[in-house]
């Protein structure tokens, strides 16, 4: 059922995955909520249609960039994981700073096209800084960016040293910013957030029983893209295994978070979608398909109630 339905890329299928948004969004408020009241519906519903907004992104980047078939698994994927924990919905800044690394991808991504390289670059690293002032260790998709640059076919010099300009230049900026209205040109210990490793959030029972089960089935996913790099033609393999690394990437982006509250895991999401459809588009068993996707689509509802 979900199979042939989502097997498609049909706009009806975005209309769906929009409402399961905000459906969960909803049911993740109602359940957690101590009181209701305009003040903290109306952050529900900005965070909610930013999530929305960067389901239509990411597949605009899979398509642009022909990273999967034509279907809607991707953006399946992504709903499903995007809205999976309450702390998400309940963390807009980290739901912002995930739009702007996605910005910031689509530019890394469409690098190994070698059209308007140093734009891209520019622009990526703008969109990495930009996120980084709503979450500061989004800094670690310079990793990404750099990666991409060495797994490019023809690359120059200059182009390392054009992320470094980015960082002068909005330096200069924030400076000029925070002296014309707080009267002071110091903000970078404001901006800066020392990495937190207490795990004590993850240790309740259902949470370990989601990030296991979720997060098994996408390092199976990723370890056998892997495994058929050798299959995949030479003009694809960059990205292919660079949507493998971005995964790394948002990894360390989660484990440096300054406040583990399951709400990081977000940027696991966007990596995690693009591998996990590029699985089910190849698998031949179609009763395995439509388990892993019923999995993904109800275990945020059942999240709640649990």
């Amino acid at each position: 059922m979900l199979t042939s339905f989502f097997g498609k890329s049909n706009p009806i299928n975005f209309l769906i995955l929009g409402i399961y948004t905000l459906l969960v969004s909803c049911l993740h408020f109602f359940f957690s909520a101590s009181e209701i009241s305009t003040n903290n519906i109306l952050p529900l519903v900005l965070t909610a249609s930013v999530l929305i907004f960067s389901m239509l992104l990411l597949d605009f980047m899979v398509r642009k960039n022909m990273l999967t078939q034509k279907h809607t698994y991707g953006i399946f994927f992504f709903t499903a994981l995007a809205v999976l924990f309450p702390a998400i919905i309940e963390n807009p800044k980290i739901v912002v700073a995930n739009l702007f690394c996605m910005l910031a991808l689509r530019r890394i991504i469409s690098l190994q096209s070698d059209k308007n390289d140093e734009k891209k670059i520019l622009d990526a690293s703008l969109w990495i800084f930009v996120a980084s002032f709503f979450y500061f260790w989004s800094l670690w998709f310079f990793v990404a960016l750099y990666l991409a640059l060495i797994i490019k076919p023809i690359t120059y010099f200059r182009y390392y040293l054009i992320p470094v300009i980015a960082g002068l230049a909005v330096f200069l900026m924030a400076t000029a910013y925070t002296t014309i209205t707080k009267d002071s040109f110091v903000w970078i210990p404001g901006w800066v957030e020392a990495p937190n490793f207490d795990f004590s959030v993850y240790q309740a029972p259902k949470t370990i029983l989601v990030i296991l089960l979720i997060l098994g089935i996408i390092v199976l996913t990723a370890f056998n893209r892997v495994w058929q790099i050798k299959s995949i033609p030479k003009k694809d393999r960059p990205n292919y295994l660079l949507i493998v690394q971005v995964l790394v990437v948002a990894f360390l982006t989660c484990f440096f978070s300054p406040h583990k509250t399951t709400a990081e895991l977000l940027f696991l999401a966007v990596p995690s979608a693009i591998i996990l459809s590029g699985y089910v588009e190849k698998l031949s068993n179609q009763w395995l398909t439509e388990l892993i996707l019923w999995i993904f689509i109800l275990t945020p509802i059942v999240f709640i109630f649990v």
